[in-house]
């Protein structure tokens, strides 16, 4: 059993996760991957991106 994890520390989820991927078709809340390997990549793509800022 863990501890719970102190506020502040890790790195703070990007708000382009609030909507779902067009290049990768990563859903809501989900982490955009590579399409061709599945990696999971530390930052939102470009086009998620700007789709959220359009819904904002």
């Amino acid at each position: 059993m863990s501890a719970p994890r102190p506020v502040g520390l890790g790195r703070p989820r990007p708000a382009a996760l609030a909507v779902p991927c067009p290049h990768c078709h990563a859903t809501t809340g989900a982490p955009c991957t590579i399409p061709a390997t599945g990696g999971r990549l530390t930052d939102p793509h470009p086009s998620r991106i700007e789709q959220q800022e359009r819904a904002a």
